[in-house]
This record gives structure tokens, sequence and C-alpha cells, in this order.
């Protein structure tokens, strides 16, 4: 799927993006700590979600640095308080970002969705300045192919068939003329009733007519939402595949 599965307005969404950070900002920070930012970046973070990295991002650039966080749906992003945030809803395909020159865009779990990635990613290296960061993480399907179990790849093959462009970041980045380029693949094995778990369910159960349509029954499922809920039931999460480079200061 080459969109986003599930609408913002889904009642579930707030728990979605709760188990989304939960499961990658410890990953998220390490590598933007590995990147450098401190006092005085002027920091973008593109489909900020739930808000928790452009919250760490205030922290870090201080009051001489500034953070913007852009989201299609801002409403979990209005509440934070920081004097050095700016808050703007937006759409990345269809507006242009912010000018200026960033030190630092970031995004994570958004361009996967979308089907004018590249021409986003575009967009994204020439809104930084010469030398600025850019760090995108995003999903890659290829570890759920090893699963113990035929009937949970065929249920989730649906989902994940598309999840592809992650492991050609390192490439296009290249493509581009970045420099410093840097690249990392992190997937785990969780078992039903876990966060992992509970993360999947929480999508399959938000995408559940897109399935349908797709050819799945109720019976089908039903049955591997009590797969995801199942203790003894182990499998891998999917790929997070990070990638980061800069263009020539």
């Amino acid at each position: 799927m080459s969109t986003y599965p599930i609408s913002n307005a889904d009642p579930d969404e707030e728990r979605r993006l709760t188990l989304l950070e939960s499961l990658s900002d410890p990953g998220t920070i390490q590598r933007l700590s590995n990147l450098g930012v401190g006092p005085g970046w002027r920091c973008l973070e593109v489909g900020a979600g739930h808000g928790s990295i452009a919250k760490w991002l205030c922290e870090k650039v201080g009051i001489t640095g500034s953070v913007v966080a852009t989201d299609i749906d801002t409403r979990f992003l209005d509440g934070i308080a920081a004097d050095n945030l700016q808050v703007l809803k937006h759409d990345v395909v269809d507006e242009p970002l912010p000018s200026g020159g960033f030190d630092l865009i970031h995004s994570r779990a958004v361009l996967t969705h979308l089907g004018a990635r590249d021409a986003v990613l575009d967009k994204m290296i020439r809104a930084l300045r010469p030398g600025g960061w850019l760090l995108l993480e995003e999903a890659d399907g290829f570890p759920l192919a090893a699963s113990g179990s035929e009937f949970f790849i065929k249920m989730m093959t649906p989902m994940v068939r598309e999840w592809t462009w992650a492991r050609k970041l390192p490439s296009l980045f290249a493509g581009h003329g970045l420099l410093d380029i840097g690249a990392d693949a992190r997937t785990r094995l969780f078992n039903g009733g876990s966060p992992p778990a509970e993360f999947w369910r929480q999508r399959v159960e938000g995408a559940r007519d897109l399935w349908l349509r797709a050819g799945a029954t109720e019976e089908s499922m039903n049955e591997l939402c009590r797969l995801l809920q199942d203790p003894s039931f182990w499998t891998f999460h999917s790929a997070d595949i990070s990638a980061w480079g800069r263009p020539p200061a």
C-alpha cells in the first residue's frame, strides 16, 4: 500500500503513535545525538506525529535554536509548551517546505507511505543548508517474510509488499550528491501481547476494511488479531532502516 492505510481521524491513532514512540524513540535519539544536534541548531521535523522527537529537539537546541514540527494533523502537537517550537499544519507532498536552510531535517515512518516519496526526498534535500544533516527512518517489510508462520506471512503481505523503498535510501542519498552517508537496519523478534505486537494489532484493526477489500475474511482477520495477542507466538517485526547524509558545505 503506497498510502498510509489508517486515517488520522481514527480514534486509536494516538495509541498507535504512542506505541511507535516507545518502540522507535531510543534509536532515533541515539542517531540524532550521533549527528551532534545541539544548541543553536535549526531543525525541521516532518510528520511529527505525537511530538516526542520534536520535544526532544527543542530541549537539545535550546533557546538559541528552533524547531519546526509539521504534520497534516497537528492535534497532538498543539499542546507542546516550548518557546522555540513552531507547529505547522502542512502537507509535505503538495506544499513547499519552510525555507531558510535547516541544520537538520528528520522524518520517521512517513515517506514510505507517500506515492510522491522521491519528490519529497528532493524537496527535503533542497531545504537543507550546505553541510546540514538529513536523517530519514523508514520501514522495510523484508523481515516479515522470515516468520515461522505461513499464515502470518500471507496475512501481512498486503500491508508490506510495497515496503521496499527504505533499503534504497543510501543509494538515493548518493545520487543526490550527499556526503558522509551512513545507514543501519534494525529489526526485532516479538511475541503476541508485547508492545510491538500491540502496535501491529492496532494497525490491523485500523485497516481492517482495506484487508477485507483485498480478499481477507472476517475469520482470518480475527485469527490474525488473536495470534498477535498470543504470548506463545513469536515472529519478526518489520525492519527500521535509517539513512543520514548531508550536502557539501
